[in-house]
């Protein structure tokens, strides 16, 4: 009984040759679709981590933390170092990181006392 439906071996890889074919056309259209898209993503997260707070910044942030007046400000690597003087005559190192804004150490110095 002849069904008329022949399956032949040669038919079998031409049509996995083809869906390979399609895969590999569906792959790099994503990639240049896609790519661009995910270069401008890590771009912009580059930026993000590029950006500080300024000096005022930091200090604004130490003042936050701490009731005094500044002496100085250092600009670390990676923080603003703010000096400050409580009204108790403490000195205080405040540490603000210059990515996030965010006081990391809040450092009080030994009280100096005075010989009368």
């Amino acid at each position: 009984m002849d069904t008329g439906f022949k399956f032949h071996c040669g038919s079998a890889m031409s049509i996995m040759s083809k869906i390979n074919t399609v895969i590999a056309i569906a792959a790099a259209i994503a990639a240049l679709v896609l790519g661009p898209s995910v270069a401008m993503a890590q771009q912009s997260d580059d930026k993000k981590q590029n950006k500080t707070i300024n000096q005022a910044q930091a200090i604004q942030q130490a003042r936050q933390r701490v009731d005094g007046r500044v002496l100085r400000v250092d600009q670390k690597n990676q923080h603003y170092r703010v000096k400050m003087l409580q009204k108790s005559g403490r000195v205080v190192n405040v540490d603000v990181n210059r990515h996030t804004g965010r006081v990391v150490q809040q450092t009080p110095q030994p009280k100096i006392k005075k010989d009368n």
